[in-house]
């Protein structure tokens, strides 16, 4: 009985190590994730608007007060949190 307990305590201590490389694994697969609220700006360094939500495939951005969809391959990372699109202010804003 004794040998089953530090056994399992062993196979558990190893888990959270596995699932902490699992999401590494992922977030290195996936360069930038964009999250709701974030700030938007365009390649030519215009702001865009927030981040009102976030799909498998486009983002939505509340920008001039409508909404725009922009393709979630689009986005970067860009400094204090912000994301940067590849595009145009004008052909976000189309």
């Amino acid at each position: 009985m004794r040998k089953f307990i530090i056994l399992a305590a062993a196979t558990l201590a190893g888990l959270p190590s596995v699932a902490l490389a699992d999401v590494a694994a992922a977030e290195t697969a996936s360069a930038f994730v964009p999250r709701v609220g974030q700030l938007v700006y365009s390649s030519d360094g215009k702001r865009i608007g927030n981040i009102d939500r976030v799909d498998a495939a486009r983002v939505s951005i509340i920008a001039d007060m409508k909404m725009v969809y922009v393709a979630r391959s689009t986005l970067s990372a860009g400094d204090k949190g912000r994301a940067i699109s590849s595009l145009k202010a004008a052909e976000i804003r189309k």
